[in-house]
């Protein structure tokens, strides 16, 4: 059941302060957010999710569902620690602000400063680009278990990682990546502590966040959860990969939804880095042509349905997948953790925001109204058809096809049967002051894509009905 509402308080004591709560009816919302959950954990086989939403730093709900451990059938609790994948990478990101804080580094120095037998394609990347995955490397994390089990040191994965190619040049494009890994070998040169050290002195400890570490297969830790995937149809134990993988600076960190309550405050009371460095973190990247990214340093930063929305999630084959999501015009944090792998917890955290401002609520649920700007909808199939092919609209402004979270490949593979669209609804923003990063916007419209599966889509449009936003919603 729900937890008396807390309040998160990094400044003064960083910790969670239990606060009264008055006795009311039953809270229609708490009521709304359990049936879904609970719906949600059915269709996708999960086992154990903590949920956490906050408003303003003070906790709203609180649920605990289902258990840890299928086999000793130990249930969720708020002490729960579960592996948070590449939610990591935020924190990873942190540290190494801090260590420009203390004037170690600058995050527009070459990473070849700093190491010295980079190949010749590294040579001009730059920690920021590692930051914010402009720097052209792969997601190794696309390999096969095979690539996980058989390497035993970060320095194999970096090996592995320096003869692979880039996918672009630095700085010319966008496209998530094993970045935040090399960074942690940078946080350990520079330190002269290992990253499980740094991160518990810098972050953990200073935060309180006391069920807080980074993966390591030694430890005894009593209230960890075990990690779940779907083979088959058939819920089993996550995939076994090795213990240098397990703690990489881009994936090793577990935690609990109370500690991620500490961390969420510290970022907003800006207690744990200054202004500068927040300013940084949130603030969305540029190519070095100039054009915008939706990604800051450790975030994505998007515009949502007239609103800005800052969150990470994180998937890991171990049997894990969690997120955290903000939204700072709402005052609104929701943290889902889960233990199964095959989960989208972002589409969950998106629809439990909308129990809270129904703007944010998911375009399948939408009543298909009639299409009052038909103009709009040729223009959403001309950008549709344009990103499936890999061309270029010309109602397209600049850097519209990475604009969303998906490289311009991850598209062109979710379009190649996607149908022309097909109107949905339209939000009006006339008026409101809307911005897509940077650009004035008059409407958000929704439409579905048919094919291989349902797909929806929102097109931001200004003005003069030029698109400065799309984005495929999952």
């Amino acid at each position: 059941m729900p937890l008396s509402p807390l309040h998160v308080s990094a400044s003064l004591a960083l910790s969670l302060l239990v606060v009264s709560s008055p006795a009311r009816a039953q809270d229609s919302t708490s009521a709304k957010i359990k049936g879904f959950v609970r719906l949600e954990m059915g269709r996708h086989q999960i086992p154990g999710l903590a949920l956490l939403v906050l408003r303003e730093d003070r906790v709203i709900f609180a649920g605990n569902f289902g258990v840890a451990d299928q086999t000793r059938k130990t249930p969720v609790t708020e002490r729960t620690s579960f592996e948070i994948a590449s939610m990591t990478k935020p924190f990873t990101d942190a540290a190494v602000l801090l260590l420009s804080e203390q004037g170690k580094l600058a995050v527009t120095d070459l990473l070849s400063r700093y190491f010295h037998d980079l190949p010749p394609a590294w040579q001009t990347i730059t920690i920021q680009q590692l930051m914010n995955h402009t720097a052209g490397l792969p997601d190794d994390w696309d390999e096969g278990d095979l690539y996980f089990t058989s390497k035993t040191t970060t320095g194999e994965f970096f090996e592995a990682l320096k003869a692979s190619p880039l996918v672009f040049d630095p700085g010319t494009d966008w496209s998530y990546s094993a970045g935040p890994f090399v960074l942690g070998l940078l946080i350990e040169r520079l330190s002269g502590m290992s990253y499980a050290e740094f991160m518990r002195e810098s972050i953990f400890g200073p935060l309180r966040m006391a069920f807080t570490g980074v993966n390591d297969s030694t430890a005894n830790v009593p209230d960890r959860a075990s990690g779940y995937v779907v083979r088959d149809g058939v819920l089993q134990r996550g995939t076994r990969i090795s213990p240098a993988a397990r703690a990489r600076a881009d994936v090793g960190i577990r935690t609990t939804v109370h500690d991620l309550a500490l961390w969420s405050a510290a970022l907003n009371d800006r207690s744990l880095l200054s202004a500068a460095s927040h300013n940084l973190m949130f603030t969305p990247g540029h190519l070095n042509n100039g054009e915008v990214i939706a990604h800051g340093l450790g975030w994505f930063v998007t515009p949502f349905r007239g609103h800005t929305e800052i969150a990470h999630g994180g998937r890991f084959r171990t049997g894990f997948s969690s997120v955290i999501a903000r939204y700072p015009d709402d005052g609104l944090t929701i943290i889902v953790l889960t233990n199964q792998f095959a989960v989208r917890p972002s589409v969950m955290a998106r629809e439990i925001a909308s129990f809270y401002n129904n703007e944010y609520r998911p375009i399948r649920t939408m009543r298909q109204r009639p299409d009052d700007h038909p103009s709009r909808t040729k223009v959403a199939a001309r950008i549709i058809n344009a990103l499936k092919d890999g061309t270029f609209a010309e109602e397209m402004l600049p850097g519209v096809g990475r604009l969303g979270g998906w490289s311009r490949i991850e598209l062109r593979q979710e379009l190649a049967q996607a149908s022309p669209p097909t109107f949905v609804d339209c939000q009006n923003l006339a008026g409101k002051n809307a911005q897509a990063f940077g650009t004035p916007i008059v409407a958000n419209c929704f439409y579905r894509t048919e094919g291989d599966r349902p797909r929806y889509w929102t097109i931001s449009f200004t003005a003069r009905e030029q698109v400065a936003y799309v984005e495929l919603e999952q």
